[in-house]
């Protein structure tokens, strides 16, 4: 197959997927589509790479601005580059994710930005192929959270049992074992069992604990569950 050597113009974008964790259930920020092209549908938050700028730092700006959140735990995915990626110019896509803690969010910001949040099992329709960069943001966070414990920047400072569950339940798409769940994650001894308890996931009460980040290394380990 040859290659042209002539030159053409290529647009490159940042699209940011935003997970938080909000009422025991994994959610993604969304923004009305408001182009020219498929009206009605929904687009990852998202911008052009500005000139004077990394890609890193633009993620973060477009972050920040939707947001208000700036240092959040992030990851950079591959490059999403078919020539039939349905937008109007030859365009390159560069994704990252975000994980972010729904108390220090700037609700007032998302809603200024017409924003929504969509439970993971139930995306609504969307442009080009930003669905495609969802389903692999997803099994890259999948990888990640079998390396390391970056799905605890979903949840509080305290949290129970049954909320790391579901976190981990919501991610994976499946039903783990409670108590071999518990009995893997509390066999590590970074989580530090605090005295009050949380009374919403049954009568006797759940207690809540703390993660000891002087215990565990984000080096790899495995934590696959």
């Amino acid at each position: 197959m040859s290659h042209s050597t002539g030159q053409f113009r290529v647009l490159l974008t940042v699209d940011c997927l935003v997970f938080g964790f909000e009422k025991n259930e994994l959610k993604l920020l969304l923004v009305p589509n408001e182009g020219d092209g498929e009206p009605g549908k929904w687009s990852l938050i998202g911008g052009f790479l500005q000139e004077a700028e990394s890609l890193d730092e633009t993620a973060i700006c477009i972050l920040e601005k939707v947001t208000g959140l700036k240092e959040v735990y992030m990851e950079s995915l591959k490059p999403f580059s078919n020539p039939k990626r349905g937008l109007s110019e030859r365009t390159i896509g560069i994704a990252y994710f975000f994980l972010v803690n729904f108390n220090r969010l700037d609700h007032q910001a998302i809603k200024r930005h017409k924003a929504k949040w969509f439970l993971i099992n139930q995306m609504p329709a969307m442009v080009a192929d930003h669905r495609e960069i969802v389903n692999s943001a997803i099994e890259q966070l999948r990888c990640s959270a079998d390396r390391r414990l970056v799905l605890f920047e979903l949840l509080q400072e305290q949290f129970t049992l049954p909320e790391l569950l579901t976190v981990y339940e919501s991610v994976y798409g499946k039903v783990f074992d409670v108590r071999n769940f518990n009995r893997k994650f509390l066999s590590m001894g970074f989580l530090l069992k605090q005295t009050e308890k949380s009374w919403l996931t049954s009568k006797k009460g759940a207690f809540y604990y703390k993660l000891d980040k002087e215990l565990y290394s984000l080096s790899f380990i495995d934590y696959k569950v």
